[in-house]
């Protein structure tokens, strides 16, 4: 026991431990401030200069989407001014008539009435009317349909949008079909034809789906769609 305690006196009176022991007790401020200064040091690149970066990133990033949005808002803006210059610029009797094209209601009675009246003014002997069903809207991508669509191109975005195996044409968003059903009597092929124009000429749009036509009773049976805006 006392050869140990004489071994520890002899360690701490070394003269390489005293020297060390001076220089900690001389420069132990020097010695924490060395120390403070690498901490900071690894800490600014290794965790706060990453960090800054990746935040400037992130905001440069959420500026450009900013412009791009400002941008795209500017242009549609300008987009509905000119449209709304152009429609301005409409007369009153135009504009009538663009919104007879597609009503804006799928009032059955109306179209009763409306179909009447169109037969009885080109002349054409009514035999029967049948108007329905509506066919129910369906949540589906919106389509647009340009004024100067032909019948054709109607009957082709019907047929795009029909169920698979089921051969029913589905609508749009923001159209809806109304079947058709007449007969119209006193007509032959020359008549016939001149009927077809006559409906395609109106200022309502009609696609004729179907004709059943008995040239020997002068009668054909038309099965017709007509659409109108929700």
């Amino acid at each position: 026991m006392a050869e140990t305690k004489g071994d520890e006196k002899n360690i701490i009176n070394h003269p390489v431990v005293k020297m060390i022991n001076g220089y900690l007790v001389d420069y132990f401020s020097f010695i924490i401030i060395y120390v403070v200064l690498i901490i900071v040091f690894i800490g600014y690149f290794y965790v706060l200069n990453p960090k800054y970066k990746n935040i400037i990133k992130n905001n440069e990033l959420h500026q450009s989407y900013k412009k791009k949005e400002i941008t795209q808002l500017i242009g549609a803006v300008e987009n509905y001014q000119n449209y709304k210059k152009i429609y301005d610029a409409i007369p009153a009797n135009d504009k009538a008539k663009i919104n007879s094209f597609l009503p804006n209601k799928d009032d059955s009675e109306e179209l009763l009435i409306y179909i009447r009246n169109m037969m009885t003014r080109g002349g054409y002997k009514l035999l029967s009317l049948e108007v329905g069903p509506f066919t129910k809207k369906n949540e589906v991508a919106a389509a647009t349909v340009s004024p100067a669509a032909n019948k054709s191109a109607i009957k082709k975005l019907n047929a795009d949008q029909s169920e698979p195996g089921t051969g029913q044409a589905t609508t749009t968003k923001e159209m809806g079909i109304i079947d058709i059903s007449l007969k119209v009597g006193g007509l032959n092929y020359s008549a016939l034809k001149n009927f077809f124009q006559f409906v395609e000429r109106d200022a309502r749009f009609f696609d004729i789906e179907n004709v059943d036509f008995s040239l020997s009773d002068g009668v054909a049976d038309l099965r017709l769609k007509a659409y109108y805006l929700n």
